[in-house]
């Protein structure tokens, strides 16, 4: 079953939709099948936790072994640059 879309558009994405079809050599139904398509897609990607997300840099880092415990005497410790 096809379903027809009928939809209003302002001056300034009229004229993006007028781009892409530039772009692409595309028609608007071709543009708006791969608009839709694209963010289908993106809600439908695994959600990761924030734990996943920053895997790859935990542990990665090198410092002193109390960093985690005495980081503010860290970080407030006066930068001296070498001449």
């Amino acid at each position: 079953m096809a379903a027809r879309l009928n939809a209003r558009l302002d001056d300034d994405l009229a004229r993006k939709l007028d781009t892409l079809k530039r772009r692409f050599d595309a028609s608007t139904t071709e543009i708006v099948h791969r608009a839709i398509e694209e963010l289908y897609g993106r809600t439908q990607e695994v959600r990761r936790s924030p734990q996943e997300l920053l895997a790859k840099f935990i542990g990665c880092g090198e410092g002193p072994a109390d960093l985690s415990t005495n980081y503010k005497e860290y970080l407030f410790r006066p930068v001296v640059r070498k001449p």
